[in-house]
C-alpha cells in the first residue's frame, strides 16, 4: 500500500479500515463493490446465442471456466459429470492458456458416452462471447476466487465451485 497514490477503489469496506491504518487519506479511497461487467446485466436471446456457437439450446448446457491458467483438474470434472449424467448434455470447456488440458481433454473425448457433446476451447475469448455463454448455460463451473464466481452469483446463475485458486486469489 503507497502513500503516494492519487486515488483507489476498494472492493469491501473493512479494507478502507487497513488502508487508513497504514497512511493513506480517506479522501483518496472509495468503496466500490467488485467491478461487475455491465453486460452480465443484459438480456441475451439464449436460442440464438447456443445456435451460434454451434450449440444446441435444446439440451442442457455446462460451462466449465476457471481464469487464464485453467486451474483445476478438468479431464476428471468432464469424466464425473459423463458418468453421472445419462441424458444429453453439451459442455463448453473453455481451457485459457492451459495447454495441457486440450490435450488431456482431446484424449478423454473419444471415450465420453454418447450423451455428451464436449467443447474444448483453447485460448481465451472474447468477454461478450463469455459472459454470453454463462447466462446461456444451465449451470456454471469455476474457481473460488475473483470475478468468475462473482459475476455468475450476480446473474443467479447455478454455480458449482472448484476448490481451487492461485496467488492473490486465495484470499478470495
Amino acid at each position: 500500500i503507497s502513500r503516494e497514490i492519487e486515488h483507489t477503489f476498494l472492493g469491501l469496506d473493512a479494507l478502507t479500515e487497513r488502508w487508513a491504518d497504514r497512511g493513506v487519506d480517506n479522501s483518496k479511497v472509495t468503496t466500490t463493490g467488485l467491478p461487475i461487467n455491465p453486460m452480465a446485466f443484459e438480456p441475451v436471446d439464449r436460442i440464438e446465442f447456443l445456435r451460434s456457437q454451434n450449440l444446441n439450446p435444446e439440451i442442457k448446457t455446462i460451462v466449465l471456466a476457471s481464469g487464464g491458467e485453467g486451474v483445476g483438474d478438468f479431464p476428471t470434472i468432464v469424466k464425473s459429470i459423463s458418468e453421472k449424467i445419462k441424458e444429453p448434455i453439451q459442455m463448453v470447456v473453455y481451457c485459457s492458456k492451459n495447454k495441457q488440458h486440450v490435450v488431456d481433454l482431446t484424449a478423454l473425448k473419444p471415450s465420453l458416452p454418447k450423451n455428451m457433446d464436449l467443447r474444448i476451447v483453447e485460448g481465451f475469448v472474447e468477454n461478450d462471447v463469455m459472459m454470453n455463454m454463462i447466462k446461456s448455460s444451465d449451470v456454471y463451473i469455476t474457481k473460488s476466487g475473483g470475478l468468475s464466481p462473482t459475476e455468475g452469483f450476480a446473474i443467479n446463475k447455478p454455480i458449482v465451485l472448484l476448490d481451487v485458486y492461485g496467488g492473490h486469489e486465495r484470499k478470495n
